[in-house]
């Protein structure tokens, strides 16, 4: 390195002298900044098809709660268990359900930094609370009535208090990173990921008690356990639904650990955002290995906290996939770090602020394009278009049978709900959202019995609402519905799909064997529902 490019990066390593509360005032802000990015606009959006199944679980009775909780959905059980009292106490309002996670979204922040600071100095702690406040990702989820603002704020105090006893090897510092990570586990079942990356740092980082360190992972491991246990006994293909994960998989998920959007179209923002961060990690790791031995551990912790939960996983999906994007945000608050130290560790200080300051804008254009444009289902307007034009005695079929879940939640919430259609959808569901149709033809059979008995002959009208699924997934059911009914209407939502059947005069008297009661052809069907508003094409 050149004298003079030393000298500059003495003068700012001199900057993380500041008096603390200098530091801490910045953090303040930084912190009260992020609550108010992820306060805005916090109910704009329409619960999704899992914020349904969290709204269900926790507006249930306790009895209820528990035995989901213990039984068939141990994922995410602190979640739930926890957010039971707030509903009752502050009430069930897209708002209200999604504001635990947004405060504890905010509450990562300063964590964040004292993370950074333990790990190296208060230049990281800062860039990487600075990188936090506008991660696009975790804003996102920051706004979403699920247990993933949750266990990045359990993950991370667990791996600060991690790194703080082996500093400093205190019964309470090993106390709390036992509590944490239990919690973490218990939050999500993935946070039990993170164990045998602290294992192996316990061998990089120079503890100065490493005895009592193995045995807190142990006692970690060993609280743990019952979570894992609990969700192999309750395993009722409930994850089914997950696919092999691919190159594309992979894709994603860099995305997400990097701050871009994964559901808003690829852009400049993006592309800056990946390439950053990626010269940020490459120089971070490089200058450990060739410039700073003395922080190279601290660089190994950080690169097992990233990379050990994600190899874990793909491991364990040649087996069962279990390999989904979401699950690996506790991966996130150290990818962030880590972009920090790389950031930091650059000798010109114009090209740290210059890399800062265009993170920071881009994160920025990239939380107003999640504001704007980043929907997953509008289950809140569907269910409106069909309170509207409901009629007495309307039946509903719900395709795929979870969306059962937000439909009730807002119809709950509408001025009449008594009006809206009956329900009437399959215990049972006879269609494979990745099998491409019907399993058997047995199963075909008994299906059509159902609507014939349960919707066919009692009703005129049936509402039909599909999500999550295929054409060549939804083709047999609408073929079954157009035996009877031909398409009156419909109205294409985000995620959601709505179409009417109604049973005219005519197909109602007709005779079974004449020509205008067979069903229509499939690429009638089909052309109906790529119409916008369900309308024959």
């Amino acid at each position: 390195m050149s004298s003079h490019a030393y000298q500059i990066f003495e003068k700012v390593k001199s900057n993380a002298g500041r008096p603390a509360s200098r530091a801490a005032f910045a953090i303040g802000l930084l912190t009260l900044a992020a609550l108010a990015l992820r306060l805005f606009m916090l109910d704009s959006k329409s619960l999704w098809l899992d914020e349904g199944a969290t709204a269900e679980r926790v507006l249930s009775d306790w009895r209820s709660l528990l035995i989901v909780v213990t039984t068939t959905q141990v994922n995410e059980a602190l979640y739930y268990v926890l957010m039971h009292p707030w509903t009752d106490v502050m009430g069930a309002s897209e708002f209200m359900l999604r504001l635990p996670s947004a405060i504890f979204s905010a509450a990562t922040i300063p964590l964040i930094y004292l993370l950074g600071v333990e790990l190296y100095d208060r230049r990281v702690g800062f860039a990487a609370a600075l990188l936090m406040t506008v991660h696009a990702v975790t804003l996102r989820y920051a706004q979403e009535a699920r247990s993933y603002a949750m266990l990045m704020l359990l993950v991370t105090i667990s791996a600060l208090f991690f790194i703080r006893a082996i500093k400093r090897p205190s019964l309470a510092n090993c106390a709390i990173y036992i509590a944490a990570g239990v919690l973490s586990v218990y939050a999500h079942l993935f946070g039990i990921l993170l164990l045998p990356a602290e294992f192996l740092a316990l061998f990089v980082l120079e503890a100065r008690s490493r005895r009592r360190l193995m045995v807190s992972v142990l006692i970690f491991g060993m609280l743990a356990g019952p979570a894992c246990v609990l969700a192999i006994a309750g395993d009722h293909g409930q994850a089914d639904w997950i696919a092999a994960p691919t190159l594309y998989s992979y894709n994603l998920l860099a995305k997400m650990l990097l701050g871009a959007n994964m559901m808003v179209q690829f852009d400049h923002t993006e592309a800056a955002i990946l390439l950053l961060y990626a010269i940020a990690i490459v120089w971070a790791v490089t200058s450990a290995v060739f410039r700073r031995a003395a922080h190279s551990a601290a660089i190994v912790f950080l690169v097992l906290m990233a990379a050990l939960p994600i190899a874990a996983a793909a491991v364990a999906s040649i087996v069962k996939p279990l390999l989904v994007d979401r699950y690996l945000l506790e991966c996130l608050p150290f990818v962030v770090i880590l972009a920090a130290v790389g950031i930091t560790e650059i000798p010109s200080r114009v090209t740290v602020y210059a890399m800062l300051a265009i993170l920071t804008l881009c994160g920025i254009r990239e939380d107003a394009a999640y504001y704007r444009y980043l929907q997953k289902e509008d289950w809140r307007d569907a269910v409106q278009y069909i309170a509207q034009g409901a009629r007495p005695a309307d039946a509903l079929i719900i395709y795929g049978e979870e969306g059962i879940r937000p439909v009730e939640y807002y119809r709950r919430r509408l001025d009449h709900p008594e009006n809206f259609p009956q329900v009437a959808y399959p215990a049972w569901d006879p269609l494979y959202l990745t099998g491409g149709g019907f399993a058997t033809t047995r199963e075909l059979q008994g299906f059509n019995e159902f609507l014939r008995t349960a919707v066919l002959e009692p009703h005129d009208r049936v509402w039909l609402m599909l999500s999550h699924d295929a054409s060549q997934v939804t083709a047999p059911l609408l073929y079954a519905l157009h035996q009877v009914y031909p398409i009156a209407g419909g109205r294409t939502f985000v995620g959601v799909r709505v179409l009417l059947f109604e049973r005219t005069p005519e197909i109602y008297e007709a005779n079974p064997d004449r020509s205008d009661s067979l069903p229509a052809p499939p690429e009638t069907v089909e052309r109906q529902l790529a119409a916008p508003d369900g309308s024959p094409g």
